[in-house]
């Protein structure tokens, strides 16, 4: 590969070149960059993307993956990177590579796969709003009802909790112009229910949140990053600290109620908050991070009572920037 295109290919990768000010690269480039470095490219990602409206563009870089995948049968980047790549307009080849791959990580391929069965039931093409497919609603009505059967009589435990993250990490995008759909977050619940009674002391199940990590890596070969809420700056020293550190800190925690429409549905779980605690020790500002939309708005009402000893950096007050997790029931 020429060194001028070596050097763009990092710069894109690392970020220093933003989509908007990097020169554009040439489905010759994006093939080149796939057979010289396929655990590097985001595959599922604009820049790195060559749609099937370029039908010859698109099968040659379709024919380097499938040749990448052939050649490492047991490298769960290079499969994850064709998969999402072929996820876009190709969803049931996109599944079939993962499903046949032999590699020594079934937990990675299970978690994956259960994303992508998310993303047809919500008939999402990619991880982004980014790319989206040229597809009939016959064809996403099909890949949805099949979706929702393969998870319907799936005993994974990891595939029906990656499915559950996605779900409820992913249906905001699924219905940009209204309310998200109710529906899908009790779908969520009752996969993960299944998942942790087919494994209850799986650790990886652990949390609100399973599986961030390999979120994470779905989101970063589509060209985003796993969205961390922000709080604006205020003037003050600011520290991050852990959420189970900063709980010791509690003076006053007063209990969540649960609201009578979710014990009426027997709704339970966690809802986990980012929180900014100011110097002394009140909370100033929350954000969400997940959990049941019946339960946030109770969650966030007792969270903003909470008064912590204030928290000092060599021996004056700061903000904290923590992790705030609100079970339902209140222990």
């Amino acid at each position: 590969m020429p060194l001028a295109l070596i050097l763009l290919f990092a710069q894109v990768i690392i970020g220093t070149l933003s989509p908007s000010t990097a020169p554009p690269l040439t489905p010759d480039n994006i093939i080149r960059a796939v057979e010289t470095d396929p655990v590097a490219v985001l595959a599922a990602s604009p820049r790195f993307y060559v749609p099937r409206s370029s039908p010859a563009d698109h099968e040659r870089l379709r024919a380097a993956w499938l040749s990448q995948v052939t050649a490492h049968p047991d490298n769960i980047s290079i499969l994850l990177n064709a998969a999402y790549f072929l996820a876009v307009e190709d969803k049931d080849e996109a599944k079939s590579v993962l499903e046949r791959a032999s590699v020594g990580e079934p937990a990675r391929k299970s978690a994956h796969l259960g994303f992508l069965y998310a993303l047809d039931v919500l008939s999402l093409d990619n991880m982004t709003a980014d790319l989206k497919a040229p597809l009939d609603q016959a064809e996403r009505t099909r890949l949805k009802e099949d979706a929702s059967r393969a998870l319907d009589v799936s005993s994974d435990p990891i595939m029906l909790a990656a499915a559950t993250m996605a779900l409820r990490n992913l249906v905001m995008r699924a219905t940009p112009a209204g309310p998200p759909d109710e529906a899908v977050f009790q779908r969520a619940s009752a996969l993960m229910e299944r998942a942790r009674t087919l494994a209850p002391h799986e650790p990886l199940l652990d949390g609100p949140m399973p599986l961030v990590p390999d979120f994470e890596t779905a989101l970063r070969i589509s060209g985003q990053a796993f969205p961390q809420p922000a709080f604006a700056p205020t003037g003050n020293k600011r520290i991050t600290v852990g959420g189970n550190i900063q709980k010791a800190m509690l003076i006053e925690a007063p209990k969540a109620v649960c609201p009578e429409l979710a014990q009426q549905a027997r709704i339970t779980g966690t809802v986990r908050l980012r929180g900014l605690i100011g110097p002394d020790g009140r909370v100033q500002d929350l954000t969400i991070v997940s959990g049941h939309p019946l339960l946030v708005q109770s969650a966030i009402e007792a969270v903003r009572k909470y008064l912590y000893k204030p928290t000092l950096l060599n021996g004056q007050p700061v903000e904290v920037v923590t992790q705030i997790d609100v079970p339902f029931p209140p222990e």
